[in-house]
């Protein structure tokens, strides 16, 4: 069996020899799982790698030196990783596995195998330093790795190796690194529960960089006055950021009475404060604080005949007709902001909650019962646990592992390792984790819309908002447009358009618009082709695009067009303001009938088109026709409606 497992040229006899190898006693599997993970061209098979590593796993325990030795560095990439990755989660192997790292020279290899030891080692506290990590972790600062610092930090951590304390610090306030670095550092900080941070965090929370990172680190210290410096810059933060921003105002009894504070003297709105961070706020058991909340949001608790008359009148109320006059755009946006965090939906969202596009949602008394009284029927799965650590904060979501040193949280917004050290108490609720209430802060008209989209068949598009602006794009990914297909890219902060098509391709946004102000800079490389911007437009389920187009190309630079509809509309040419083959600026302001374009500066159309559609999305448009490279950047988009 071992001289097969080096020398014969079948996969499938491989594959027998992989699946025996779990009937062997340990000692015999050594030979021929270390001749089967030699193997490179098995690396594809959608099999071996997992059989080999379902034989090797138990060696490891057995014998970390020699099975990290073995396997550590075997050409089966699965069990090399694997074999790291099982020696990091339990400590009494972390000895072998940091000896075993300290072999690797290349970057790419120790880099790997750093990967994979933080995975294991992210849910562990409180872990003894094994003797031989020092000096990895001077050999891996050395190399002047941004990548490989950011691992070696967050395994020093684990280890309770605070030397790199100081330059993380230094990094989280550089301004002239870019806020993704500086977030980066000021993360690690946050996972090692850095004291320090306690006199950063204000300044950090006032920096557009750090802002959304520093959220995260409110509610590591009890410092009013931080949380007075959150509540005072909630008026001007986004969307994502209001939630991240609830959600720290409400780990600790002395922020969530400053936050009822924001809410009554409409600081914050009633609507903003959820039903899960309601039930967070009942949870401290502090009469005073349940009082206040009463009067200013509304109660958490209702009686059963409570809930089945709240049932029967929204049945009475969402007839059918009622339900197909909703706008789905505008459900979707009140979604976003009440369930997303929990439930994913056409697959977008959390997973705190049960994912939703396959459940019975047409079924309207499924729906009904399950937003009002979601504890009728509870999972185990998703019954809450509450924590109360030491320090009088408060932690509540899903348990998802626990390990000897540490708790595994599941929230709304994060997930949450807890160190037992830090843990005063905790409690597993007979309730489920989603609260009730949901429907208390919404419209009668907004619990329309929110149930049209619930009940439909396919995503809708997002209703834009001022506070969700920054998902037309994120700079990095196309995460909010549909069709990209092999046409669109996004690289280094711009979208690309670029092939040789048989038919018009659209890169079409998620986000409706009625009337608004868009900016972006557009270079057709070459001065080649024919792109355009779509805007007010309808999308098609085959991804074709109708609407007003902002039309980009020679003979057609600043002229608009209708496509799929009454064609050209403005045929005055916009071409003298163009520099052709470089960066132009172009500018569409849609308002009510009036639209109006300009390309660096100077006025291409200014139409007033009575008849013309007044909601729909942007999209990009890449023509039909030879070679054609096409290049947005610099987005600013306004809501004007």
């Amino acid at each position: 069996m071992e001289a097969a497992a080096e020398k014969d040229p079948s996969p499938i006899v491989r594959r027998y020899l992989a699946s025996g190898l779990q009937r062997l006693p340990l000692e015999q599997r050594w030979e021929i799982a270390k001749n089967l993970a030699a193997h490179a061209e098995d690396n594809d098979d959608p099999n071996i790698p997992f059989l080999v590593w379902y034989g090797v796993e138990p060696l490891v325990a057995a014998d970390p030196t020699r099975a990290l030795a073995m396997f550590g560095s075997a050409k089966l990439e699965r069990v090399a990783r694997f074999t790291v990755r099982r020696a990091a989660a339990e400590p009494a192997l972390h000895e072998a596995l940091v000896t075993h790292l300290t072999t690797f020279a290349d970057d790419a290899s120790l880099k790997r195998r750093l990967e994979e030891s933080v995975k294991a080692l992210g849910d562990q506290r409180g872990l003894a330093m094994p003797a031989a990590w020092p000096a990895l972790r001077i050999r891996i600062e050395a190399k002047h790795d941004a990548a490989l610092s950011k691992l070696g930090a967050q395994v020093a951590l684990a280890f309770g190796d605070t030397t790199s304390l100081p330059e993380l610090r230094q990094r989280m306030l550089d301004k002239s690194l870019s806020g993704a670095e500086r977030s980066a550092a000021l993360n690690v900080l946050i996972e090692a529960r850095d004291p320090v941070l306690k006199d950063s965090v204000k300044e950090l929370l006032v920096d557009a960089g750090t802002r959304t990172a520093a959220i995260r680190a409110i509610s590591l210290f009890d410092d009013s006055v931080t949380a007075q410096v959150a509540l005072a810059m909630y008026a001007s933060a986004n969307q994502d950021e209001r939630r991240e921003l609830i959600d720290a105002l409400t780990s600790r009894a002395s922020f969530a009475s400053l936050l009822l504070d924001a809410i009554e003297d409409q600081r914050v709105k009633r609507s903003d404060l959820g039903a899960f961070a309601a039930r967070k706020i009942e949870s401290f058991g502090d009469p005073k604080l349940s009082e206040r909340l009463a009067l200013v949001w509304g109660t958490v608790k209702t009686t059963a005949n409570d809930k089945l008359q709240r049932i029967a009148g929204l049945k009475q109320r969402l007839t059918a007709d009622v339900i197909g006059r909703g706008d789905r755009a505008r459900g979707r946006e009140i979604f976003s902001r009440t369930c997303q965090q929990c439930h994913t939906l056409f697959g977008t969202g959390g997973d705190v909650g049960p994912e939703l596009t396959g459940a019975n949602r047409a079924d309207l008394d499924y729906l009904l019962s399950n937003i009002v009284d979601p504890s009728g029927v509870v999972g185990q799965d998703y019954l809450s646990t509450m924590v109360w650590t030491h320090d009088e904060r408060l932690v509540t979501g899903i348990l998802k592992e626990e390990t000897d040193s540490s708790l595994v949280l599941r929230t709304e917004r994060e997930r949450l390792v807890i160190p037992k050290s830090e843990i005063e108490s905790r409690r597993t609720s007979e309730v489920s984790t989603m609260p009730e209430g949901l429907l208390d802060t919404l419209q009668p008209e907004e619990i329309v819309n929110l149930i049209a989209y619930l009940q439909g068949a396919s995503q809708a598009n997002l209703r834009a908002t001022p506070l969700n602006t920054g998902r037309l794009f994120d700079g990095e990914t196309l995460a909010h447009w549909r069709f990209a297909g092999d046409v669109w890219k996004a690289e280094g902060g711009e979208i690309v358009g670029r092939g040789e098509l048989a038919r018009n391709s659209f890169l079409a946004s998620e986000l409706e618009l009625g009337d608004f102000t868009l900016e972006f800079e557009v270079k057709l490389v070459g001065d080649e082709g024919n792109s355009g911007v779509q805007f007010r437009s309808a999308v098609h389920d085959d991804g074709e695009v109708a609407g007003y187009q902002a039309d980009i190309g020679p003979g057609w630079w600043g002229k608009l067009y209708e496509e799929h509809g009454r064609a050209v509309l403005w045929d005055k040419s916009g071409e003298a303001h163009v520099k052709k083959g470089e960066w132009n600026r172009y500018e569409i302001e849609a308002k009510g009938s009036r639209i109006v374009t300009r390309i660096n500066g100077e006025t291409c159309v200014d139409l007033d088109d009575p008849t013309g559609a007044r909601r729909g999305v942007i999209a990009l448009q890449l023509h039909s026709g030879p070679m054609t490279e096409v290049r947005f950047r610099n987005f600013r988009l306004q809501v004007l409606d």
